[in-house]
């Protein structure tokens, strides 16, 4: 699959942060730019330079079927760690459930976070609105172990006490000039005359 230059450049420079030693990176990019895709590529990366095991954690169902989709059409093998879902912690990548994982890993501690202490790359998509206890606590317990956290989002507003490097891959006007995003023509009604209609009210009185 082709990738828009504004999606060559974001798995660049998350490789690049990776290198430098950076720990807690965020990386932004429009909606529409194509954000799930380059996920798909740094986890390809990661595992096949690295050997990390992988987290890729999201807060809603249909989210974790929109990544399992995702991960799938890019033939990555992976397995689920939501209720419901049938146990394949053993593989190297997991779709992981907020949920799931504050009640099976921080409440009853039946599980251990995915690599049983290994380093990891732990990646929170929707990261503007995965940054209570839950997802800072399991984030922490990645970092202890020695891993890294990605933060995937298009509104990298009040993060900076969970990530403390920003990639901004892609603009509004670099996802129109590649065709990610188009422009639309929009027809709506003519505003309504509210004078002449307030002139008629008032001869009624």
């Amino acid at each position: 699959m082709n990738r828009w230059p504004h999606q060559q450049r974001a798995l660049s420079e998350v490789l690049t942060a990776i290198d430098a030693g950076h720990k807690r990176i965020c990386l932004t990019s429009p909606t529409g730019g194509g954000k799930s895709v380059t996920i798909c590529d740094v986890i390809e990366s990661v595992v096949q330079t690295m050997n990390w095991p992988v987290a890729l954690y999201t807060n809603r169902k249909m989210l974790v079927d929109q990544l399992s989709d995702t991960l799938m059409d890019h033939g990555i093998e992976f397995g689920i760690r939501a209720a419901g879902e049938e146990d394949n912690r053993h593989l190297q990548v997991q779709v992981s459930s907020l949920p799931t994982e504050s009640s099976r890993v921080i409440k009853a501690a039946k599980w251990q976070i995915h690599g049983n202490g290994r380093p990891t790359l732990a990646i929170i998509d929707e990261a503007h609105i995965n940054r209570g206890f839950t997802a800072k606590a399991i984030a922490q317990k990645h970092l202890d172990s020695g891993g890294l956290l990605l933060g995937v989002t298009a509104t990298p507003i009040g993060l900076s006490d969970m990530y403390d490097h920003l990639i901004i891959a892609g603009t509004n006007s670099e996802l129109r000039a590649c065709g990610a995003l188009v422009s639309c023509m929009q027809d709506g009604p003519d505003e309504p005359d509210f004078e002449a209609h307030k002139k008629l009210l008032a001869k009624l009185r």
